[in-house]
């Protein structure tokens, strides 16, 4: 089997003793990547080293949350006419958002009139996870922000027209996100 993750290292020394470090991985199946498969053969460890951001909490069920998502983004953008701004890692994160929301468009959850907006270092991640991953958005499904004059032109028309709008960083320091809202 493989494991899905950001880096993996295998390492045993002259001594037999065996050690495993790994960045993030999911144990869940996602849109866009099958859950994590430990590889075979590996045996008893001596060490494991982990990423372990969310590995304190418990989850409530990926269809749970797609569920939630796509109803905020529903009552903000069909309900009250507004706009949305999700903020998102580039790789992964918002390849997942972008392949739920298409699928909410697709089964008719969400109104396909609703123009949705990619910005950022998500638009290089695109075509990677085309080639790499279970991810055939074609980039006619939604708009590619080409540049800034651009960006202020959504940003003028998300001020009196819903929109969705799925852009970096997930941790608001920098990138367009501090423009989208901070204007809107």
């Amino acid at each position: 089997g493989t494991l899905r993750v950001a880096a993996c290292v295998y390492i045993e020394d002259d001594s037999g003793r065996k050690g495993f470090v790994s960045g993030y991985c999911s144990s869940l199946a996602q849109s866009t990547v099958s859950a994590a498969k430990w590889p075979r053969g590996l045996g008893t460890l001596d060490l494991l080293l982990m990423e372990s951001t969310y590995g304190d909490r418990t989850h409530r069920s990926l269809d749970e949350s797609r569920a939630e998502l796509v109803a905020f983004v529903r009552e903000t953008v069909e309900e009250k006419r507004g706009s949305v701004i999700l903020a998102s890692f580039a790789m992964g994160r918002a390849q997942e958002i972008l392949s739920l929301l298409l699928a909410a468009r697709q089964s008719g959850e969400l109104a396909s009139s609703v123009p949705l907006h990619v910005d950022g270092m998500i638009k290089q991640i695109n075509p990677i996870y085309r080639k790499h991953a279970s991810f055939a958005v074609s980039n006619a499904a939604f708009n590619e922000v080409s540049g800034v004059a651009e960006r202020e032109e959504i940003i003028f028309e998300a001020q009196n027209k819903p929109a969705i709008i799925v852009t970096t960083s997930a941790m608001m320091p920098g990138g367009p996100v501090v423009e989208y809202s901070r204007q809107l």
